[in-house]
């Protein structure tokens, strides 16, 4: 398969949480999101539009909303590769969103030229420690080589000889 086949592959299993995502079905996705969203950011500074949740232009709050289904798929699916439940997943998002829940008080406070409440301060510092570990551990998950064969999620995706291991 071509790199172009494999980053729009998510986008056909839209919400197919079952079997298994190659290293190179997921990755080339995640850069075809990345600079998608990249590059509704920059159209979102270039209309000067306001921005939503802290960091989110109307724009790019679009493309993440319309990926965010796939993208959560295409992870279930690549921890499912490793022979990893997608469950793997949920300490991530709920540090996550404390996290930006968190940080967005605070920096409410702070636009609005008060000064910070230092207990939300540092509950963001600890959710955003957190969250980093919990990313890289994530990472490594998502970088590892899948299972090869068979796991309890489905036949290996390289198996049929469609392309090499990445």
């Amino acid at each position: 398969m071509s790199p172009i086949d494999w980053a729009t592959r998510p986008l056909k299993k839209y919400a197919d949480f079952s079997g298994r995502a190659p290293r190179a079905e997921y990755w080339w996705y995640a850069l075809l999101v990345s600079s998608t969203v990249l590059i509704a950011y920059i159209l979102d500074d270039l209309l000067s539009l306001p921005k939503l949740f802290t960091v989110y232009g109307p724009v790019a709050l679009v493309v993440v909303a319309a990926t965010f289904i796939p993208s959560l798929a295409a992870q279930v699916r690549r921890l499912h590769d490793t022979n990893r439940s997608g469950l793997w997943l949920i300490p991530f998002w709920v540090a996550y969103v404390a996290y930006i829940v968190s940080a967005a008080g605070s920096m409410a406070a702070i636009k609005a030229g008060q000064q910070p409440d230092m207990g939300a301060l540092g509950i963001s510092l600890v959710l955003g420690l957190l969250m980093l570990v919990i990313a890289i551990t994530m990472l490594v998950f998502l970088v590892s080589r899948g299972t090869v064969g068979p796991n309890k999620y489905g036949d290996d995706p390289y198996a049929s000889g469609a392309s090499s291991a990445m």
